[in-house]
């Protein structure tokens, strides 16, 4: 499982937050415009086979527990996404216990999209959520 830490201030974006490349080179191809940078954004309902096909990736390794779809679906909530290039390269999930215990759950990013430094990202942003449960804020 790749899980990776990245150096910058990452924007605070309500719905999506963009993420800067790692390097130039990560995305450009000779002569090709350079890649959308990927971004982290809250799951949404189209993306629940994506998470369960990723996390399942890393299950069958013994890197993670499985989730069925079923359970994705049933905390949906919970869950934020890494996409580039309209894909679902990373998630991560929070499950709060009390109100002065959270966990982060689910945390994988594709192999392919390992060493950008996107776990963090990932993390930071399901760690934002916590603080805004136990305030009584929005969840966005």
């Amino acid at each position: 499982m790749t899980i990776e830490g990245a150096g910058g201030t990452f924007g605070a974006a309500r719905e999506r937050e963009a993420l800067p490349p790692a390097s130039e080179a990560a995305v450009r191809v000779a002569g090709a415009e350079p890649a959308p940078a990927p971004v982290v954004r809250k799951a949404r309902a189209t993306d629940g086979p994506a998470i369960q096909k990723l996390l399942a990736h890393f299950a069958a390794r013994g890197d993670l527990l499985h989730r069925t779809l079923d359970e994705i679906y049933q905390h949906l909530r919970d869950f934020f996404v890494c996409e580039a290039d309209g894909q679902v390269v990373g998630v991560c999930a929070l499950w709060l216990y009390w109100e002065d215990l959270a966990e982060v759950r689910s945390l994988a990013v594709l192999e392919s999209h390992g060493g950008r430094g996107l776990g963090r990202p990932l993390s930071r942003r399901a760690s934002k959520r916590r603080g805004r449960w136990a305030f009584g804020g929005s969840s966005h």
